[in-house]
């Protein structure tokens, strides 16, 4: 599991690795663009699976690979987030 929060534009998590079924959430009051990520080999390289703009609750299916987020566009606030269980 990840945890963390941003606070500014161009941050971003520690990568995970996801093989199965895993919960992220994204909590808090904000303004931004977190971007999720996904490498294919070993961190060298990473592209954007989905980008969100609000509050989410969802299940990833890891198909391997690393897992990271990161701010692409940031205005105000906080994000809470979380990859794992």
């Amino acid at each position: 599991m990840i945890a963390g929060e941003f606070t500014a534009g161009s941050q971003t998590s520690e990568a995970i690795q996801i093989n199965k079924l895993e919960p992220l959430s994204l909590s808090g009051t904000w303004v931004a663009t977190v971007a999720l990520q996904q490498s294919l080999d070993d961190g060298a390289n990473y592209f954007t699976v989905e980008s969100f703009v609000s509050n989410i609750e969802v299940n990833l299916r890891g198909s391997g690979g690393l897992f990271q987020l990161t701010t692409t566009a940031y205005t105000s606030g906080t994000v809470d987030y979380r990859i794992g269980s």
